[in-house]
């Protein structure tokens, strides 16, 4: 949208010094001039208005992407922690499996 509306904008360069010459002039050449520099300075006017616009526009979009982007930074940082926590539980439960010590036996066999 900017883009084009910096497009649109030059425009107004060739309608507004038409327009001007065609307030200076009188008769036929001032209707004429008039008639061709008002649509084309509409056209730059409307450009602008798209420049305007689009950078309004474009700077609101870029807080919203920056603000889902720390969501999603912040997100991040919680799963990494809970990931952490599950691992450090995971290896509390594995020092915790049964391990074979010696101990007396149960049944003595003597031959």
């Amino acid at each position: 949208m900017t883009t084009i509306g910096f497009i649109l904008a030059a425009a107004l360069l060739i309608g507004v010094p038409v327009m001007i010459d065609g307030l200076m002039d009188s008769g036929l050449d001032q209707t004429t001039k008039l008639l061709v520099g008002l649509p084309i300075t509409a056209v730059g006017v409307v450009g602008v208005v798209l420049v305007v616009v689009g950078f309004s526009w474009g700077g609101r979009i870029a807080r919203e992407n920056k603000a889902r982007r720390e969501a999603l930074v912040e997100e991040k940082t919680q799963v990494e922690a809970e990931l952490r926590d599950l691992r450090a539980r995971r290896d509390g439960l594995r020092s915790r499996q049964w391990q074979p010590r010696p101990s007396v036996p149960l049944i003595a066999v003597n031959f």
